[in-house]
């Protein structure tokens, strides 16, 4: 999923923006709302990979999630309406989108190697230990 900042502005590099993101998604995940497979907090964007729980509704996550940050923030309208979304449901997806998140802060010239990047997942999933996130390929074989 990609929730997208309105014009483009560079919000989530203002100082404690992104921890408030991120500190967001440890809410919903330690409710149990989501499991947290990869992400990555952009200037301008951030990219999920979720599993949402069976009685949570991607528009009501999606909706939750975007007020408490903007709230917090003190933005206004801070989001594009809606999100980005697509299913993903196959080994091969999971893989070619999590490396995709985690490039992404390299394709934006923001780190020359994925874990680098401060606000993402990939320094996670370099060691394959975490309490940050949910692999998911869970205690599966990889």
């Amino acid at each position: 999923m990609t929730i997208n900042i309105k014009n483009q502005k560079p919000i989530l590099v203002e100082e404690g923006a992104s921890e408030l993101v991120f500190e967001t998604l440890q809410f919903f995940r330690k409710q149990g709302e989501i499991a947290l497979h990869a992400f990555v907090i952009m200037p301008d964007h951030v990219h999920l990979l979720i599993t949402l729980r069976e009685d949570v509704l991607l528009s009501d996550f999606v909706r939750r999630f975007k007020s408490y940050v903007a709230r917090n923030l003190e933005k206004g309208p801070l989001w594009v309406k809606g999100c980005w979304s697509k299913v993903v449901s196959d080994t091969k997806g999971l893989r070619d989108t999590s490396a995709y998140i985690h490039n992404n802060p390299v394709k934006a010239l923001l780190a020359h190697e994925p874990q680098e990047y401060v606000w993402s997942s990939a320094r996670d999933y370099l060691q394959e230990s975490s309490l940050r996130v949910d692999f998911w390929w869970g205690d599966a074989a990889r």
